[in-house]
């Protein structure tokens, strides 16, 4: 066998890794609150934004994108604003959205648009509101058939790897 097809398949491979670069900045939004009651208010901020640039946040819907308001980055690509959430908006899972002028998404946050508690008022966040090095615990417990199954994939994969490396020959 030639080299020739192995090095066409490592080629596509490359390519099809191959990132490409974006125009702006990938920023980030931080929120005061994962989850607000319809019509509450939110802080937000943005870090790692476009420097001194006109943003727009968008409320992204399912079926539905709402805009909220147009910030301004300050000189090191952050801002600072509180909002009120549309009125129009119905329960549900929402993307903050920061566009660029020109069109480009430069940061996005999740947050969960619900009813409002019994008694009303509004309803406080899920988590913690700003980056911490405190460790998470994550579940990673596996039962005997999910070893199994990791197992049996490795057996397969190595041989399928030994039998695509030799040709199928048998010595």
């Amino acid at each position: 066998m030639t080299a020739r097809p192995w090095t066409a398949l490592l080629v596509l491979i490359l390519l099809h890794m191959a990132v490409p670069a974006g125009a702006h900045e990938e920023g980030v939004l931080y929120l005061d609150v994962n989850t607000v009651a319809v019509g509450g208010d939110i802080g937000i901020q943005g870090a790692r934004m476009p420097k001194e640039a006109n943003l727009r946040l968008l409320l992204r819907g399912a079926l539905e994108t709402y805009p909220l308001v147009e910030v301004r980055t300050d000189s090191a690509g952050e801002f600072r604003t509180r909002l009120a959430l549309p009125v129009e908006a119905r329960t549900g899972r929402y993307t903050i959205v920061a566009l660029a002028s020109d069109g480009d998404e430069v940061g996005e946050a999740e947050l969960v648009v619900t009813t409002l508690p019994a008694g009303g008022g509004t309803v406080s966040g899920t988590g913690p509101r700003e980056p911490t090095a405190e460790a998470m615990e994550l579940a990673a417990a596996r039962s005997v058939g999910e070893w199994f199954a990791i197992a049996l994939l490795l057996a397969l994969s190595t041989g399928g790897g030994i039998l695509l490396l030799t040709g199928g020959r048998r010595e």
